[in-house]
């Protein structure tokens, strides 16, 4: 209180230095200080004329700063009071909140000064700008907490009804999104920190003639409800009290069957007593309850996810719009003692249909009101409740005040209502119209596959719909399941060429316990003693082949060469695999096979790498004889031992020697030895060859371990191929139970491709029956018929329904 004004710009600059120190204790600081904002602009010491308004200003920041206000650190939990305000020239703020006594007390100051170009703003658009920075500057104040905004004008619904956000008005929105805002008009707030901000920001808005506002008084009827179910009955119990005290009682017996819980019985009394007042043309109601769920799930505050629960509060909303003045308390059960009472007559108490008594009307209700009204009404209810994601943001849009979650709040700001649509405001301006269930299948359909569709996959149906001028938040989505459910799409979709299940190589650990066995042909053409076929067996381990030609193919022949040309020669093996042809899975080839104790092991059909050896092994002696015939390709017949000669005594990459060696121990001699004379057919032919003698049971002494070697030698090309073909392989497998889509294969296509290039890729759907190794499914169609052949996964792809078929069901 003893300084002195000052004297100069210098010690002018100083003082305010001070006090801006000092200015979250002072309310309105720039607009208290606007005075001397003239004097810090001089150029010239000599100008400085300190007159009376200076020396007002200065006395009153002196007073200001004599008398501080009191402020109070914030408490969590609680809601926080934002008061804004503008000037000409300044804005400012206040961040208060009541303390634990209920008393308003101050927590923060802040003001500021307006620009040349903030001056020439609108009122309401300075109130935005205030609203912005007090968000700033006390960001750590009010993002833990709900912040009442109270102010003269509703902003937070000015700035949410803008058509396009650009500018000042999209910055302010974007930085207020993260917070929890609630608009509280002026007039509804009491409290001296109200009456001390207002006295230092006169609004200009305020700059008015007094003028006498009568106030009328509208007394409001009360209505107490409770509901009750007990073992003998369900009732529910009504008390409506006019404001001139006379008292209305009400007792009713709910139908049993129809109210399964207590929750659902006080939902009914409430529905009842909102009925009871509308037809008594009741416009202002008190409501008292002591069911706190029913109470706080009406008023927005408890969630509410039991769908007959849902139906009833749903009703109960209904009801209340039709009053002008409606307000919900939470009481103890001592005080709604006369509609308990009420209730439990009702429940408690017999009564025999149409007797009423005559001071406390009891009557029957037998239905609920979701059974009682018409099938239309409660149709369109569900559609409103569940399907309509529209309809919370359009309620925050319209209503932003009301207890809303979060996440609407931040959602809310890119949507705008133009007459009774939603439009979504997109990146680049445009207006985009939000529709619901109904009308997105409609959309989505004509799109995909309307006049125009040309069966567009998801992500350029998302594309056209949003050129189209169409949303809703689950765009993107909805068309990719649209596409995959398309049935059109599906059956014509091309084959997957690569593997779906890694590989899973076959290797037997001695030579001739597994046997692969494949059919060449028919081919054409016939040799000229009217061969059709040839019949190919390898050995797994050892890789020896035995191979006859056939004229024609049948089980009899199939068990012929079983005996004669590996039974008898290598002995009785473990397994044969073989694809699922019907002349090696028939009864009598089956049978002979379990006979020896032999087991049939069976591949997928257009699946190589299932019988990989023999495939191997048929690729080899074709390409041989096709390169072995010259003039006469009919005489292949006889060509085919000399094939099966070369086969045997070539090095196999697998097993690093030749087949002929791993069954017989040492090498065959070639044609070529004969010819000229090796040194092994010389010594073979010296009967005084020691050494040679030696060398052969040498030979034949680590044949073992040969064999050992061999096997070594296969698993590791093994795992080598494993991992070469694994890199292509895209996973995908199916469940029992799953709905699938075939292939149709080469074996189908003469009987399917009845539109011939238009015929479609896939038949199904398929139910798959049973999981079957290495990526084999066994399949039967949707009527119960199990499917002939067993599939490899590689020909199967998942089926997706159409969301028609889910609006259907």
């Amino acid at each position: 209180m003893e300084a002195q004004p000052p004297t100069n710009k210098q010690e002018l600059q100083q003082f305010l230095g001070q006090v801006n120190f000092l200015r979250r204790f002072i309310s309105n600081l720039s607009g208290k200080t606007l005075a001397f904002s003239p004097l810090l602009k001089l150029k010239s010491q000599k100008d400085f004329n300190w007159n009376e308004e200076h020396n007002k200003a200065f006395e009153f920041l002196k007073q200001s700063l004599a008398k501080p206000p009191v402020l109070m650190p914030p408490i969590f939990g609680k809601p926080l009071k934002l008061y804004i305000s503008t000037g000409h020239q300044s804005i400012g703020s206040l961040l208060a909140q009541d303390n634990e006594k209920g008393h308003e007390q101050a927590i923060y100051y802040l003001s500021r000064r307006l620009n040349e170009c903030e001056i020439k703003y609108k009122p309401i658009e300075k109130l935005c700008l205030a609203l912005y920075f007090s968000a700033i500057k006390l960001r750590y104040y009010m993002l833990p907490s709900t912040v009442h905004v109270i102010a003269q004008t509703d902003i937070i619904k000015y700035i949410l009804t803008r058509p396009i956000l650009r500018g000042k008005q999209g910055k302010w929105l974007l930085a207020l999104i993260e917070y929890c805002l609630e608009y509280v008009p002026q007039k509804a707030v009491k409290g001296q920190a109200l009456a001390d901000f207002l006295a230092d920001h006169p609004n200009v808005l305020m700059e008015k003639d007094e003028f006498e506002i009568h106030m009328v008084e509208i007394k409001p009827w009360k209505l107490s409800f409770d509901g009750s179910k007990t073992d003998r009955g369900v009732g529910a119990g009504i008390v409506l009290i006019s404001p001139k005290g006379e008292l209305l009682q009400f007792s009713f017996q709910l139908d049993e069957s129809r109210i399964m819980s207590n929750n659902q019985a006080e939902y009914e009394a409430l529905i009842i007593g909102l009925e009871i007042a509308k037809e008594l043309n009741i416009r202002h109601l008190n409501v008292i309850g002591d069911s706190q769920l029913v109470i706080r799930q009406v008023m927005g505050e408890y969630k509410c996810n039991h769908p007959l629960l849902e139906l009833q509060l749903h009703k109960v909303k209904i009801l209340m719009s039709y009053f002008d003045d409606i307000q919900l308390e939470h009481v103890y059960r001592l005080e709604n003692g006369e509609a308990n009472e009420m209730a439990q007559i009702a429940s408690g108490v017999k009564i025999p249909d149409g007797q009423n008594e005559k001071l406390i009307r009891v009557q029957k209700r037998f239905l609920p009101f979701f059974i009682e009204r018409d099938r239309g009404d409660l149709e369109i209810m569900e559609i409103n409740l569940i399907d309509d994601w529209r309809v919370p943001i359009k309620g925050f849009l319209e209503n932003p005040n009301e207890k809303t979650d979060r996440s609407i709040k931040q959602r809310a700001i890119n949507y705008i209502i133009m007459g009774s649509d939603l439009f979504r405001k997109s990146s680049d301006g445009v207006l985009l119209l939000c529709i619901a269930k109904p009308q997105i299948m409609t959309v989505m359909g004509e799109v995909h596959e309307g006049t125009c569709g040309s069966h567009q996959s998801g992500e350029k149906m998302k594309w056209l719909i949003r050129r189209y001028g169409y949303y809703w938040p689950t765009l993107r989505k909805d068309c990719i399941t649209y596409a995959k459910g398309c049935k059109k799409c599906e059956q014509h979709g091309p084959i997957q060429r690569s593997p779906g299940f890694p590989l899973q190589s076959i290797v037997k650990p001695w030579p001739f316990r597994g046997w692969a066995i494949d059919m060449i042909g028919e081919i054409v053409p016939h040799s000229s003693s009217q061969h059709e076929y040839i019949m190919v067996a390898t050995d797994y381990f050892t890789k020896w082949t035995e191979a006859i030609p056939l004229k024609s193919v049948a089980q009899k022949q199939v068990i012929d060469f079983l005996e004669e040309y590996i039974f008898c020669r290598f002995g009785i093996p473990e397994t044969i695999t073989v694809d699922q042809a019907s002349v090696f899975n028939g009864q009598e080839v089956m049978a002979y096979a379990k006979s020896f104790g032999v087991k049939i092991l069976n591949s997928s059909p257009y699946y190589a790498q299932a019988n990989g050896q023999v495939e191997s092994t048929n690729k080899i002696i074709k390409n041989t004889l096709s390169k072995m015939i010259v003039d006469n390709p009919r005489e292949w017949h006889e060509l085919l031992p000399k094939v099966l000669w070369a086969y045997r005594t070539s090095k196999r990459d697998s097993t690093k020697t030749t087949p002929y060696e791993l069954v017989y121990g040492q090498a065959a001699v070639l044609p070529v030895e004969i010819n000229i004379t090796s040194h092994r057919v010389a010594s073979h032919y010296d009967p005084n060859n020691v050494d040679f003698e030696e060398s052969i049971y040498g030979e034949l002494d680590g044949l073992e371990e040969s064999i050992i070697d061999a096997l070594n030698n296969i698993q590791a090309q093994k795992k080598k191929m494993e991992r070469i073909y694994n890199k292509r392989v895209h996973e995908k497998s199916f469940a029992e139970g799953d709905l699938v889509w075939k292939a149709i294969l080469p074996l189908d296509k003469k009987k399917k491709r009845t539109f011939g290039k238009w015929s479609p890729n896939w038949e199904g759907p398929f139910r798959v029956l049973r999981v079957l190794r290495g990526g084999a499914y066994h399949l039967e169609s949707i009527l119960g018929i199990s499917h002939e052949r067993t599939i490899n996964g590689k020909y199967l792809k998942g089926y997706f329904p159409s969301p028609w078929e889910s609006i259907d069901s």
